[in-house]
């Protein structure tokens, strides 16, 4: 696995999965990831429910020795499916690309809420997909680094927000 990435929310995995499909949430989180621009469509259909959040960011952040090949901004659409697992918690396909000069990154892998007394074990786990001659396997590693830190961005958030329902410690 290229990103491996766990924390633990003091909510519920369904007060979590509120968080993660509400517009608001993700208004926030993507303005966290200081995004030029977004959008997001979330849907439910009983107790699945699917968000598809599609940024423009700025490539601040890339390394320069990758600067040329990705230019000043990069698209990416962060695609997830929630559904109810037997334990109590849920789980979702993770798909993630971006694009940038014609070249697209994925990642894809499993996202899982698991509850975990009165609080919910989060765990995402991915593999990075690209096509970069003769510096691919570190363009790969750069990719999965920015990955892991979209979850901690995303995680930096819930914590705020689960603080002003008074769920955080």
């Amino acid at each position: 696995m290229d990103i491996e990435y766990n924390t633990v929310y003091q909510a519920g995995p369904t007060d979590v999965l509120d968080l993660f499909t509400d517009l608001d949430f993700l208004r926030d989180y993507a303005t966290e990831l200081g995004v030029t621009s977004h959008e997001a469509d979330v849907s439910r259909i009983g107790d699945s429910r699917s968000v598809t959040l599609r940024l423009v960011a700025p490539t601040d952040e890339v390394p320069s020795i990758f600067k040329s090949l990705v230019g000043p901004e990069i698209t990416i659409t962060d695609r997830r499916s929630w559904e109810p697992d037997s334990a109590g918690g849920y789980r979702s396909p993770l798909l993630v690309e971006a694009t940038a000069k014609g070249r697209t990154v994925t990642i894809s892998g499993l996202l899982s809420l698991i509850p975990d007394g009165c609080a919910s074990s989060f765990t995402a786990l991915a593999d990075v997909s690209l096509k970069v001659r003769f510096i691919g396997g570190l363009a790969k590693g750069a990719v999965a680094a920015l990955g892991t830190d979209s979850m901690q961005y995303q995680t930096k958030v819930l914590y705020r927000w689960l603080a002003r329902m008074g769920l955080a410690t």
